[in-house]
């Protein structure tokens, strides 16, 4: 396989953006057929991955066959910095230390997440920083951001979810949720224990909050 400079997809998908994901990823075609490659590794982010999978099928009719893996933002980085992979699918944009000139940054489509907490509680406009503070269990009480004297109680999704990646990736600049976190399988589930709990605050993809009414979205 002919390894080549970093070809980076940067964001993460939702359904709606991904044909004008597809218009903008023309934009490395030429290179990507000039290299006269016959098959491409690449490894995407988790929540990357079903869109970067969906990209490839544009170019079923190549002579060029395509594997793509599952991985993290930064280790994709590392690994098509060495030459180990062709094209890294990142879920969230190069930081200035590692874009040093030979990256070629793609930005195709992107995601949002809404955080929400019940509707008794009064915090409201919250801003990144406090939500990262408050998901990685660093404010552990509602009356540090304005807020109830009461403890704050994290709600999340499993760990091997999309959207959770997503916000641990971009939202919380690589950190872990609070090991203390209640998990739930799917958005419906999170927001109904979050309705049950005064004092809890979670996430869910912005394309899974509509309809959902039984939370406030801050």
């Amino acid at each position: 396989m002919n390894r080549r400079n970093v070809l980076a997809l940067v964001a993460a998908s939702t359904g709606s953006l991904v044909l004008g994901a597809l218009t903008n990823i023309r934009h490395f075609n030429s290179d990507l057929f000039q290299k006269n490659n016959t098959s491409m590794l690449i490894v995407s982010a988790g929540s990357m991955f079903d869109l970067t999978k969906a990209l490839t099928e544009n170019y079923k009719n190549s002579k060029v066959n395509f594997t793509v893996k599952s991985g993290n933002s930064l280790g994709a980085i590392i690994a098509v910095k060495h030459g180990a992979i062709d094209l890294a699918g990142i879920a969230r944009d190069l930081s200035d230390e590692e874009d040093d000139g030979k990256m070629s940054n793609y930005l195709i489509a992107r995601s949002s997440v809404a955080i929400v907490v019940n509707h008794a509680n009064l915090v409201n406009n919250l801003t990144k920083q406090q939500v990262r503070r408050l998901f990685t269990g660093d404010i552990k009480n509602w009356r540090s951001v304005g807020g109830a004297d009461a403890p704050v109680n994290v709600i999340s999704r499993m760990n091997n979810s999309s959207t959770r990646q997503y916000f641990e990736e971009v939202v919380l600049n690589g950190r872990d949720c609070v090991g203390s976190a209640h998990e739930f399988k799917t958005a419906v589930l999170l927001s109904e224990a979050v309705a049950k709990d005064p004092n809890a605050i979670g996430f869910i993809a912005a394309k899974d909050a509509k309809g959902i009414t039984n939370v406030k979205k801050n």
